[in-house]
């Protein structure tokens, strides 16, 4: 919701209007990959049921004995991001810990090779939510790219580990800004029945990002002979 009832800007009608990736976990796993204490539950939620969780599901905390600190990643499958201009990043979490500096640390970061050199932080230290927040990030650094999100927490210290802990749901990587013809990513709500990643007129996916039909005027090469824009 981008707060204007104003189409095909990036959200239409409270949609997306060019989707990249989204996840609402409710299908398993899914290719993300989750270390340390992360994983699915149903006790908090968006939509409609499951988040990835970073605690004890029986304890509904992070904390542990041995050893008494701890820390996870979970990290996203490949998100191909080429021929995109603008990308943006959102996601709802629900955090609980300490709430002091430098400890109990909820992280966001970005990588374009599987977090061995290329790390970019995005959020170092995420602050509490005592309800689901939906913060946004924005990716265009990252346009053209394939990469990969990952969400991190670490207690740092054995203190004051009883608090709840950290809930993610919903993560979409999403075009910023007015659709765009010929990016992939067809924005069904704004008039494009295809997008194939290309303005080429005559392989099935029109320059205009519509479906090819007979009587358009285009003929479609190895398919069609003619068309003279009827079908008389």
């Amino acid at each position: 919701d981008d707060a204007n009832p104003t189409t095909c800007d990036g959200c239409s009608d409270c949609r997306i209007d060019e989707l990249a990736y989204r996840d609402d976990f409710e299908t398993g796993s899914a290719g993300w990959t989750a270390t340390g204490l992360w994983n699915q539950d149903s006790f908090r939620s968006v939509s409609p049921t499951h988040a990835w969780y970073y605690g004890q599901t029986v304890l509904r905390s992070y904390q542990t004995v041995f050893p008494a600190t701890n820390s996870g990643t979970l990290t996203s499958p490949p998100i191909d991001l080429g021929g995109i201009s603008g990308v943006e990043l959102s996601f709802h979490y629900f955090l609980e810990t300490e709430n002091a500096p430098a400890v109990d640390v909820a992280s966001v970061a970005v990588s374009r090779d599987g977090f061995v050199s290329d790390l970019n932080v995005l959020a170092p230290q995420l602050p509490d939510q005592a309800s689901f927040a939906a913060p946004h990030f924005d990716l265009s650094p990252f346009a053209g790219d394939v990469i990969q999100l990952r969400f991190g927490f670490d207690t740092v210290d054995e203190d004051a580990n009883h608090f709840e802990g950290f809930y993610v749901d919903d993560a979409a990587v999403r075009a910023a800004g007015a659709p765009v013809c010929g990016n992939g990513l067809a924005a069904a709500s704004c008039g494009e029945t295809c997008d194939d990643g290309n303005t080429i007129d005559t392989d099935g996916c029109r320059a205009t990002c519509v479906l090819a039909s007979c009587g358009d005027g285009v003929v479609e090469d190895g398919v069609e002979q003619c068309d003279d824009g009827n079908t008389v």
